[in-house]
């Protein structure tokens, strides 16, 4: 198995990590993810290695940059991904 870590900023809720587990799970199918909305961390378990840098990139481009390379914009970005996570988390129940 192969772990990595990476460290977000704009985790707010439960709405932005299913976002966050939706969409990598799309990229990464054969993973496990975990997510802190308190430290940004997100841990990503796999059977196979992962191209950490394409992550990183679709993590930024929902509007969660890599902890300390954030900008409005991307705060921006974070509140829409966070809306279609909640929206979508609760039409799931």
């Amino acid at each position: 198995m192969y772990e990595q870590k990476i460290f977000v900023e704009n985790i707010k809720c439960g709405g932005c990590e299913n976002s966050i587990k939706k969409k990598l799970q799309q990229l990464i199918p054969s993973s496990s993810i975990d997510i802190n909305n308190e430290t940004g961390e997100i841990c990503i378990l796999s059977k196979n290695e992962v191209d950490v840098e394409i992550i990183i990139k679709t993590l930024h481009q929902m509007g969660y940059p890599v902890s300390g390379r954030g900008t409005n914009l991307t705060t921006a970005k974070s509140y829409v991904s966070c809306m279609i996570g909640r929206l979508s988390n609760s039409s799931d129940n």
